[in-house]
């Protein structure tokens, strides 16, 4: 993303370029820390000559990063195994019989200038230190070393421009980023930027990328704006083709091999962009929000609302909802899967498809020819089979059989009745059926187990349901009474009805939803105003009477359906259990809301714990061991009244990550919830509330509404908490979690000047092909938000005793690390090698004098790095030693052996003679 910000007496522009190098098929943010090593004569050319243009360097996995006195040099590389071949054509092998490679080593490069900018040593500040004891390099070039290098995350070359800063600092996330400050009296029209290279570049108004074969750089989105997110600030790029490659980046004697080279054999480009800025306020500051990764509108010229979100095992994502727009954007991807291009009714649902990078790949209406309908749950299921529920009252719905799967083809009640769909990984349609009585259903939650089994919840008004007996099971063949009852579905993979049962008093109860844990149980929410409802005590929290007004309910059974666990759970006023997830180890989260005063908390030392309720109504969360003891219970709002539950299901508000993190959204018309703003790592943050009144004719929207997201560790701790939104009403918010850990956020932005991109909606447009829009066309919009994982600065800290003797080495060192979710590992480096892999502890003995890293990885996958040195008298048996050693691997895969790395001309071609240039 890139946006500009403004503080008193000067205005910045803060570019932030994402290093997702792309081999294949995959685009991965990369999970080191990033630093700049300065260079202080190591770093040479080809021919070996030193390179004092050169100024830093950073690196990480198939990407080299270079500042230099004209800007920066990108250099994609790659490794290629090339076979060795006999005289007569015929493969090689080796003493083995195993076939001869030799290594090929391509690459690509591309320039940054900053055309006419003064950038040299002497108006360089740098900050934040990271090195490690001292690091020194013994080269040919530099026999008697050159010591103490430097590793550094902020870099500041002051007055490139007349009047303006070039600031190049690194992020947590495996990003660079870097500002243009402009100080009082300059002008930013003086920034003049040159990008030229190999492969091909794509640039609109607030969007960079440049790729090749071997990789893409994706630059954020330009954007601007000031104070809480209220006021931005217009700001775009206005590029312009230059007819030939300036070679402003590259020294003399690199220009006449370029220039010898017929460009037309290979694809390169060059393009001079400045930057156009606005007006704007230079008393007010400006807020950078880097980890939002993608922000979206996504609607037609009329409602349309998001209600459940989930990804699959490849990290697509899927959503689902209602809409009324008849100009939903939608995508046929072909191959056999279902489309509906056209809206048939008043209300319709939806399903959207998107890959991981936010490319749409499918989206289609679903819906009757009358009536209304509405997907309110999905899952996806182990085998990536896409599960919907929802409600319909269309006499005319598009159903499916499926084998020997249930079916009922036609609507039976009055109201509406539930159905439920199944689609394959690409969208193909495999079942589609009714599911009712002679009343209203309400179809709320949807989950499915390890095996595929299929769970739904929901609440029934019919005397009629469809229920079926399950040998071992609970079973509730008929209404207890009451005007709504909760009922329970199984279905196996092939929609085979396995078993169905209300489950109720003899007043209204209300299931609304479900999770399946690691060992096949089932966990059940709700609410109920029975006093009869039915319970069971497990020896673990246990609530056996009604506290009053309505209560909140609680179940648990086992795959086959025995009831292992019933208990309420509430104060004497209202309480509403609306998402339930489990963790991997078993455990439940449970989120919903009280009025109550006197709800049943249970605080826990070093946990988030708000012990009274702050307003008319809160939220709450509360976490159950697998055993069904409460381990932590709190409420969590501000002093209006917090919502969970608008127009249908609830039960996406829970997402748990890789490492048992909980997230937790709702929204919110309060302006004093507690916020969180973490010190480790970067996030997105606001901590203040932006709505101001709307309207949608409900009364809870009178004074606007902004969505919240917060996130706790296993151990209740809070680690997060933010405000979303803009200045209107903004709503529900459906949250789910991919393999690496990325938070997909979704709801619905209401109430906006249509026609116009809304100044205080945080907007994100991560490029390649993301479906993006800002422009709302509808009443209220659907909205699509990606954050990605916070890759948290460990601050390691390495302790070192030097070496005094050779026989044996007796240095040592020690490390820690903050900020990281323990425990961590420790993998111990020379740089050419590993060492110590096996005990991978925190210390590591009996090493000689030499350079050393450490990397140490969290348990939830965070990842950094530290350098240090070991002093001592010089042993020629030590591994560590740079005499003998004196290549550097940093672990990424490619040989740095700066003795032979051109640092302009790029890598040495060891299949061959020669030195390559950037054109090839």
């Amino acid at each position: 993303m890139r946006n500009i910000y403004s503080g008193k007496g000067l205005l910045v522009l803060a570019l932030l370029f994402c290093f997702q190098i792309v081999t294949g098929n995959a685009s991965e943010q990369l999970a080191r820390q990033l630093s700049f090593v300065e260079n202080k004569g190591q770093l040479v050319d080809g021919e070996g000559a030193p390179v004092p243009h050169v100024l830093f360097k950073a690196e990480t996995a198939g990407l080299n990063f270079w500042i230099t006195n004209t800007g920066i040099t990108y250099q994609f590389v790659t490794m290629d195994k090339v076979p060795v071949l006999n005289d007569d054509g015929t493969q090689k092998l080796t003493s083995s019989g195993k076939p001869k490679t030799d290594k090929y080593h391509r690459w690509k490069r591309v320039d940054l200038i900053l055309k006419g900018a003064s950038i040299n040593k002497n108006n360089l500040v740098t900050e934040n230190d990271v090195t490690q004891g001292e690091i020194s390099y013994y080269f040919t070039h530099c026999p008697d070393g050159i010591f103490k290098v430097k590793s550094y995350q902020k870099i500041t070359a002051k007055d490139v421009y007349p009047g303006i800063d070039w600031v190049i600092y690194t992020s947590a996330t495996g990003t660079v980023k870097y500002d243009f400050v402009v100080h009082p009296g300059a002008n930013p029209d003086d920034i003049e930027l040159v990008y030229e290279g190999n492969g091909d570049i794509s640039i609109n108004e607030n969007h960079i990328t440049f790729t090749n074969e071997l990789g893409e750089i994706t630059e954020g989105d330009l954007l601007c704006y000031q104070g809480d997110k209220e006021n931005h600030i217009s700001s775009i790029y206005k590029a312009q083709i230059n007819p030939e490659l300036t070679y402003l980046g590259v020294k003399d004697k690199l220009i006449r091999r370029l220039k010898n080279v017929e460009v037309g054999e290979v694809s390169t480009f060059s393009y001079e962009i400045k930057i156009e800025v606005g007006a704007y306020d230079t008393s007010i500051d400006l807020i950078i929000d880097p980890e939002l990764a993608w922000s979206t509108l996504y609607g037609g010229n009329a409602l349309d609302g998001v209600m459940c979100t989930d990804v699959d095992s490849s990290g697509n994502v899927y959503t689902g909802g209602y809409l009324s727009s008849t100009n939903f954007p939608t995508l046929d991807p072909g191959g056999g899967a279902f489309y509906q291009g056209t809206n048939l009714s008043g209300f319709a649902a939806f399903i959207l498809k998107f890959n991981n990078d936010g490319i749409l790949l499918w989206g289609t209406y679903y819906g009757g020819t009358t009536g209304a309908d509405g997907i309110t749950s999905i899952d996806v299921d182990v085998f990536g089979n896409l599960w919907a529920i929802g409600g319909t009252n269309a006499p005319i719905f598009p159903t499916q059989t499926y084998g020997s799967a249930y079916f009922q083809g036609t609507i039976v009640g009055t109201g509406d009745d539930g159905f439920i769909l199944k689609f394959s990984s690409t969208g193909a349609r495999l079942w589609a059926t009714f599911y009712g009585g002679d009343a209203m259903e309400t179809f709320n939650s949807i989950c499915t187990d390890s095996i595929g089994n299929a769970w739904v919840v929901g609440i029934t008004e019919s005397t009629n349901f469809p229920v079926l007996s399950l040998s071992g099971a609970y079973n509730q063949l008929t209404s207890a009474g009451g005007v709504t009852e909760g009922f329970i579905l199984k279905f196996n993979n092939a929609g085979t009805r396995l078993w169905a049962t209300h489950y109720g008093g003899s007043l209204d109860d209300k299931l609304i939803t479900i999770d399946a844990d690691v060992n096949g149980n089932v966990w059940i929410g709700g609410t109920t105003s029975s006093a009869d409802f039915p319970v069971q005590d497990a020896g673990g929290y246990y609530q056996s009477t009604y506290a009053g007004n309505r209560d909140g309910v609680l179940l648990k059974f086992d795959n086959l359906g025995a009831r292992e666990w019933s208990t309420y759970y509430g104060g004497s006023t209202i309480e509403e259990f609306l998402c339930i997830k489990t963790d991997s180890k078993g455990d439940a989260w449970v989120s919903g809301r009280t009025n109550s005063t006197d709800f049943p908390v249970q605080t826990r030392l070093g946990a988030y714990n708000q012990s009274a309720n702050a307003g008319d109504r809160d939220a709450f969360l509360l976490k159950l061991s697998s055993t069904t003891s409460r381990i932590w219970a709190s409420y969590y709002g501000g002093s209006n009244k917090e919502h969970i539950l608008f127009g249908g299901s609830s039960s996406d508000e829970l997402a748990i990550d890789d490492c048992d993190n909980v997230y937790f959204s709702f929204w919110t018309p309060s302006t004093d919830i507690t916020t969180l703003k973490p010190s480790c790592g970067t996030h997105y943050y606001d901590g203040s509330f932006n709505g101001s009144g709307g309207g949608l004719g409900f009364p809870f929207f009178a004074d606007g509404t902004d969505c919240f997201i917060s996130k706790f560790s296993s151990s209740c701790t809070m680690l997060w908490a933010t405000y979303l939104g803009g200045t209107m009403n903004d709503f529900r918010g459906s949250v789910a979690v991919d393999k690496n850990n990325n938070l997909f956020v979704s709801g619905e932005f209401g109430l906006y000047p249509t026609g116009v991109a809304p100044p205080s909606l945080p907007f994100v447009d991560p490029g390649g092909g993301a479906y993006f829009d800002t422009i709302p066309t509808g009443q209220d919009e659907s909205y699509i938000a990606k954050f990605t994982p916070s890759i948290t600065s460990q601050s390691i800290v390495v302790t070192t005793n030097n070496s005094s003797s050779c026989v044996p080495c007796n240095g040592w060192a020690a490390v820690t690390a903050s900020c990281g979710i323990g425990p961590h590992t420790f993998d111990w480096s020379t740089g050419e090698q590993t060492i110590d892999y096996v005990l991978a502890t925190d210390t590591i003995k009996v090493l000689c004098a030499g350079n050393y890293n450490v990397t140490v990885t969290s348990s939830c996958g965070e990842v950094d790095t530290a350098y240090f040195s070991i002093t001592g008298p010089f042993c020629s048996s030590c591994p560590g030693n740079l005499v003998n050693n004196p290549g550097f691997e940093l672990n990424t895969g490619f040989p740095t052996n700066l003795d032979q790395l051109s640092l302009v001309t790029g890598w040495t071609n060891t299949g061959g003679a020669g030195t390559p240039d950037y054109l090839h």
